[in-house]
């Protein structure tokens, strides 16, 4: 089965799984003042803390960019334990494998010919780490995936877990403004890395100042998103 944003079945799966969803965990999204270039396909850039974030940047796209399809690359080995998700964009990648990369590379530009609107979820660290690390880890295929693409549209997120004063826990998304990438000025991996530290430093601060005050709060505490 390839990979395809099928709405029916998006629409069937999130009926069942978004109250579930919601009620395991409390999201809290700050945006940008200044939103994507509508005319350009978003790739989301994100750090990954958990099994939960294709999910939490799904809520991610819903407030940017509802309308569009909606594609995430993550790892085979968790895709072939539920295939159905195949339906819902998600494309599996084998590790060391460069056919899996190149297939995934090929459907992705195909798509973004026929939906310029086409927003993509990608963690560039290929595993999951601690909020905390430094440096993030970056793995150069995000680079040969903005090269595909491009001209695209990079909007960095940092992603983040607080227990708080609930027994469910809290996910924040820090989410970017957008940077345009052409083919002959990709970003190198430092660059990238920096956006997305630059938003997990914004939600530090904003967790520090506040504690937990900071998720009845509606905007960061450095007032930067």
């Amino acid at each position: 089965m390839r990979p395809v944003f099928f709405r029916p079945a998006v629409a069937v799966f999130e009926s069942v799984f978004l109250p579930f969803l919601r009620s395991r965990l409390r999201f809290h999204t700050f945006l940008p003042e200044n939103g994507p270039d509508p005319s350009l396909p978003i790739v989301f850039v994100s750090n990954h803390v958990s099994w939960w974030d294709g999910f939490l940047l799904r809520e991610v796209h819903r407030r940017v960019r509802p309308h569009a399809p909606f594609h995430t690359v993550m790892l085979e080995r968790e895709l072939s334990k539920h295939p159905c998700f195949r339906l819902l964009g998600c494309h599996g990648l084998v590790p060391g494998r460069a056919p899996s990369w190149k297939a995934i590379l090929a459907d992705l530009s195909a798509i973004r010919s026929s939906h310029p609107e086409l927003c993509i979820a990608f963690y560039p660290q290929g595993r999951i780490w601690p909020a905390q690390r430094r440096p993030l880890g970056f793995q150069p295929g995000i680079r040969q995936l903005l090269r595909r693409l491009a001209p695209v549209q990079v909007v960095p997120v940092g992603l983040r877990f607080e227990p708080l004063n609930t027994q469910s826990p809290h996910a924040f998304a820090s989410v970017g403004p957008p940077s345009r990438v052409e083919a002959g000025t990709i970003p190198d991996l430092g660059t990238l890395e920096r956006l997305v530290e630059e938003r997990l430093d914004a939600l530090e601060t904003h967790l520090l100042e506040l504690g937990e005050a900071a998720a009845e709060a509606t905007e960061l505490a450095t007032g930067s998103t």
